[in-house]
């Protein structure tokens, strides 16, 4: 069979076939063997619909259709039907015959609503366009995304189809799209030349809005499209439109096309729009947040295009919703070469947002160690700065966790800064206390930084590091500190309390060893006893207790640390009050012991710990009198 297929092969002259080929066919497609759209052979014995209509194969439709005249307009597992396949690969000799000789519908669609049309247009099928428009297939239908036939050809961009669909009287010049894109704005997006000037020589509306409020101008630079923005407002011009406005019209969030130039590095586009009048200060409105085109050209990094923003007179500390000039935008970015133009066009250094952030604020706060040195070269007053809440820049490093940053500051501005408050009145070791950063904490206390300054609540840093569970942060500010180790906050708290709160019983170790005073109460008269039983750490209740702290002290609602246990389903905790002779008798406000707690509290591992304590006689008499075991 190979020599005869080849044979057959080599008597095929461009797409014909010679006298011998078609004879030598005849025989072959008796062995079932098909020609492919390329007159290739291969087995079509056992080829699917799509298979045949993909290779043309209009003698196989015709046996399918004898067999079962309905197989042909049953849809596949994709929901297409033969049509669609056929106006898919431009079969039209197939398309005729399922149309005229087996009715089928040309209007048929699958279930994205997808025509055989919308298929023969999306895949440049230029017979099946022909052949399905001259059979009465309807170019006005939409497929799921509300697309009719011309959107297609918009984003294909080919002439002859456009004609094609333009000549026929149920094609809409301005149909829209569920998102209200026209024809137009789809060529515009996808750069195509031809249809776009096909379309507005049929006067399409260069001022169409999308559901975004986009026009075709806004879609060609969004695309990129530098020469469908010439062609644009060349008919812009053509029409006697004003030609400022066209290049000045906003979308719904207040965005102009100037702005997606700058938002998108379109130097080409923005140089055509601002000759042509576009607003160089505008700003974005909406959700643009008030940028200018200089502030998206200066937070994109993009050097070129802020030198020509400026060249058509920027307004060069212009500011957004934030308070933030381009020079702000720039350096929170880390754009220093953007940052060094603007200073050298006289860019401000002084201006702060609405959050007190200065261009060098902005820095530091980003971590941008370069930068923020750059910009203390130029002006070295800079490091004085302060945010709307009065926190420095050593603040800044330190809550951000630039440590590299923070040792560039250090050495600028030497021990300075090290216990500058803010307006909590926390220092800047205040808050790596609260982070449990034991590096920076290193660093500050080796610049100088005072451990026993009290915050706000006064609270010190050895506070703020008991609540951060850090045993290396508390050793290092202990070492340093005089006074710190039993300073009361303003609650009543001391460092023991918050590292018994937490449960910590290595810091808690650490503070007892240290000399710190089990005794106080915070305002609630909570002991650290009562607060580690809270916390239902064991350890920290037997280090207290081997301090010497009182099981029997009453907090403000006369409760022992022996009614909390009961009250918290801590069995052991219970064990162990019970063995360092906690008193079993005492009652708080509502007048109950413990064992009434536990009781009311139904925690069976708590009862049953109670009543297998070798104190159980004890309990039993204070709840039953004259009771005896």
């Amino acid at each position: 069979m190979l020599p005869l297929m080849n044979i057959a092969d080599s008597q095929v002259e461009n797409g014909k076939m010679t006298g011998l080929s078609q004879m030598l066919s005849k025989e072959l497609a008796g062995q079932g063997f098909g020609m492919d759209e390329n007159q290739g052979w291969f087995d079509s014995g056992e080829k699917t619909i799509s298979e045949i209509c993909q290779h043309g194969l209009l003698e196989d439709i015709k046996s399918i259709h004898e067999e079962d005249e309905n197989k042909l307009q049953e849809p596949d597992e994709i929901c297409w039907t033969a049509l669609h396949y056929a106006s898919r690969y431009n079969q039209r000799d197939i398309i005729e015959y399922l149309v005229k000789s087996c009715n089928a519908d040309v209007n048929v669609v699958t279930d994205d609503d997808v025509t055989p049309l919308h298929l023969a247009v999306g895949h440049n099928c230029h017979d099946a366009v022909r052949c399905l428009l001259d059979n009465g297939a309807d170019a006005s239908m939409k497929n799921n995304n509300g697309e009719c036939a011309i959107h297609l050809v918009g984003k294909r961009g080919d002439k002859e189809l456009i004609t094609m669909l333009l000549s026929n009287h149920q094609t809409d010049l301005q149909a829209l799209d569920k998102n209200r894109r026209t024809p137009l704005h789809h060529a515009c997006f996808h750069g195509n030349t031809i249809t776009c000037e096909t379309l507005l020589n049929q006067r399409a509306d260069l001022e169409a809005q999308t559901i975004e409020g986009l026009t075709p101008l806004h879609v060609a630079i969004i695309g990129g499209q530098e020469e469908i923005v010439k062609l644009l407002i060349k008919r812009a011009k053509e029409r006697n439109m004003k030609i400022q406005n066209f290049v000045n019209i906003s979308d719904r969030n207040g965005t102009k096309p100037l702005h997606l130039c700058a938002r998108g590095g379109l130097l080409n586009i923005m140089e055509i729009l601002l000759r042509h009048g576009a607003d160089v200060n505008a700003q974005r409105i909406l959700s643009g947040r008030g940028y200018s085109a200089l502030h998206l050209a200066a937070a994109g990094g993009d050097l070129k295009m802020c030198r020509m923003l400026l060249n058509y007179e920027a307004e060069l500390d212009i500011r957004d919703y934030d308070g933030c000039t381009p020079l702000h935008r720039a350096a929170a970015r880390n754009h220093d070469t953007v940052v060094t133009f603007l200073l050298s066009k006289g860019a401000a250094l002084i201006i702060v947002d609405k959050n007190g952030l200065t261009c060098f604020l902005h820095a530091v706060q980003e971590g941008y160690t370069h930068l923020a040195e750059l910009i203390l070269k130029r002006d070295e007053s800079q490091i004085y700065q302060r945010t709307k809440k009065s926190r420095c820049c050593v603040h800044l490093a330190v809550i951000n966790r630039h440590k590299p940053l923070l040792m560039m500051l250090l050495r600028n501005a030497g021990s300075k800064y090290t216990n500058a408050i803010d307006y909590n009145n926390r220092t800047p070791l205040h808050y790596a206390a609260a982070l449990g950063d034991s590096e920076v904490i290193r660093i500050l206390l080796q610049h100088g930084s005072n451990p026993d300054t009290l915050d706000i609540h006064s609270q010190t840093p050895l506070h703020l590091a008991c609540k951060a569970d850090n045993l290396k942060c508390v050793k290092m500010i202990l070492d340093k500190s005089m006074i710190s180790l039993n300073i009361v906050d303003d609650t009543g708290n001391t460092a023991l309390y918050n590292a018994c709160r937490n449960g910590n019983t290595l810091v808690a170790n650490y503070l007892l060893k240290h000399g710190a005073d089990v005794s106080f109460a915070d305002m609630n008269g909570d002991t650290a006893l009562h607060c580690a039983v809270r916390s239902g750490s064991l350890s920290v209740c037997a280090s207290l207790l081997d301090y010497y702290a009182s099981c029997d002290t009453v907090n403000g609602d006369r409760e022992t640390s022996l009614h909390e246990a009961a009250k918290g389903d801590n069995a052991d905790i219970v064990v162990l009050l019970l063995d360092k002779k906690a008193n079993t008798e005492l009652k708080n406000k509502r007048d109950k012991t413990f064992l009434d707690l536990a009781i009311d509290s139904a925690h069976d591992e708590v009862l049953d710990a109670i009543m297998n304590h070798h104190r159980l006689d004890d309990t039993i008499i204070t709840i039953f009198p004259g009771y005896h075991h």
